[in-house]
């Protein structure tokens, strides 16, 4: 799946990991797609600046998702999540915590971080599905930071799932996303 990646979406998910890493955060998630599709040069930035989704508005949205600030607030009760984890793999293995479950959405990107601290969540996995499924519907040749953003609405129409209170949060209705992103690329081709 990864080859048909465009150079700006293969830019956004190393941004997201990056986020992801820099944040002390174990899984790479919505909330960082988010943010990598802010600032990743693209349809989807364009899109989400035109919607007043900017990184600042983006780095927000990461802090009220956990993460880091999650692991430093169950630190401070005496719980170290590092300790849980690695308990869990000496009684079930290396990687028990990461591992992906069959039948669920999963991909070769997915499997290929799994197992190691940037790995991606159960919605960055749906999402990247639902992004082949965008670009196929919209006739693409390749996958882009447009169809990234549409896999991300996307996954918020699938539940279980944290992304559409990101969503809400940011202020995106799917619809108006949806939209502006086949605006922008009618008015790339012509």
């Amino acid at each position: 799946m990864f080859e048909k990646f465009a150079a700006d979406a293969r830019q956004t998910i190393v941004a997201a990991k990056a986020k992801a890493e820099a944040r002390g955060d174990r899984q790479v998630g919505a909330a960082h797609l988010l943010y990598a599709l802010t600032v990743t040069d693209g349809v989807a930035s364009r899109v989400l600046a035109g919607l007043g989704v900017r990184a600042a508005v983006a780095e927000q949205a990461l802090g009220s998702a956990g993460g880091g600030a999650s692991a430093e607030a169950l630190r401070t009760i005496g719980i170290d999540l590092d300790e849980v984890r690695r308990k869990a793999e000496e009684s079930f293995g290396e990687g028990a915590l990461d591992r992906v479950l069959p039948g669920s959405a999963s991909n070769g990107l997915a499997r290929r971080w799994s197992g190691e601290r940037g790995s991606l969540d159960r919605d960055v996995r749906t999402a990247l599905g639902m992004s082949l499924t965008a670009a196929r519907a919209l006739h693409s040749g390749h996958l882009g930071t447009e169809h990234l953003l549409l896999g991300l609405v996307g996954a918020g129409e699938r539940s279980p799932s944290a992304v559409p209170g990101l969503l809400a949060r940011v202020g995106l209705d799917a619809m108006r996303v949806r939209e502006r992103v086949v605006a922008e690329l009618s008015r790339a081709a012509s």
